[in-house]
């Protein structure tokens, strides 16, 4: 299996990052920041109940390592800005991606942890802006 190219990954990012205007960049930052025990939770909560996930998770590993695993998780790909060194955010999603693949966790799953994420994610970044929550709910974004 080929070694990813850090480099290449993060002028990629740097390169979308740099078309998010700074606006829209500062309203979003702080989410991550803010809400970060709350998106762990949310993400324990829903995980835990899927018959799949049960295999990786338990009622005794979430409160102990995982759930503090996430929200530093969070936190470290929070701010992302001209400053950032995406390099290190690309390591951090790399190193992450390992983590899983060696313990075993299909693919399937994480992408299920990633839509539960967004999907919470989203919730806050509609309840921060002008966007009302019946839009929110009309999008699916419940």
């Amino acid at each position: 299996m080929s070694q990813p190219n850090i480099e290449e990954a993060a002028q990629d990012w740097h390169g979308l990052l740099q078309k998010v205007p700074l606006a829209v960049r500062a309203h979003v930052l702080p989410i991550n920041q803010d809400n970060q025990d709350e998106l762990a939770t949310h993400f324990y909560t829903h995980m835990i109940k899927h018959p799949s996930a049960q295999v990786y998770l338990s009622h005794e590993q979430v409160p102990q390592r995982l759930h503090r695993s996430l929200r530093s998780w969070l936190v470290q790909r929070g701010p992302l800005d001209e400053h950032c060194y995406m390099q290190d955010q690309v390591k951090l999603q790399n190193q992450v991606g390992e983590v899983h693949a060696r313990v075993g966790v299909p693919v399937h799953l994480v992408l299920r942890g990633d839509r539960l994420l967004k999907r919470r994610y989203a919730c806050f970044l509609f309840e921060s802006s002008t966007i009302s929550s019946e839009q929110a709910w009309d999008a699916g974004w419940h």
